[in-house]
């Protein structure tokens, strides 16, 4: 196999994986916990509620309210419903990052390297 067909080969892949990943944030904007969230950061935005308390996501996590005062930046700006679920994706990739350089510096770079598959498979 040539570069050539490589490339294209690692573009398709690219390119499916794009796909899947929009496909499975579209489909997030059906849940429930999305909708209650895009209402309050919506309030927010409009100026007819201050929350201070944060939503429980599934399995009993409590995120605190700063969860819906950072929702509410993509909303106010783009007033999608699309934007929220893109900001909060992009805010977990961020947390990813920052969790993995973190890692790095307190426990050298063969530790992370060897444990980042186990967070991707963790995740739900």
């Amino acid at each position: 196999m040539n570069i050539r067909s490589q490339q294209v080969i690692v573009w398709c892949a690219v390119f499916y994986l794009v796909v899947i990943r929009w496909s499975l944030a579209v489909h997030g904007l059906l849940a429930a916990d999305n909708g209650r969230d895009l209402a309050i950061a919506w309030r927010i935005v409009q100026g007819h509620d201050l929350p201070l308390r944060g939503p429980f996501q599934s399995g009993g996590v409590h995120l605190g309210p700063l969860y819906f005062y950072l929702s509410a930046i993509p909303v106010g700006l783009f007033g999608t419903a699309t934007s929220l679920i893109l900001f909060i994706s992009l805010l977990s990739l961020a947390g990813l990052y920052f969790g993995y350089r973190l890692g790095e510096l307190l426990f050298g770079r063969q530790v992370c390297i060897r444990n980042r598959g186990r967070q991707g498979s963790t995740a739900r």
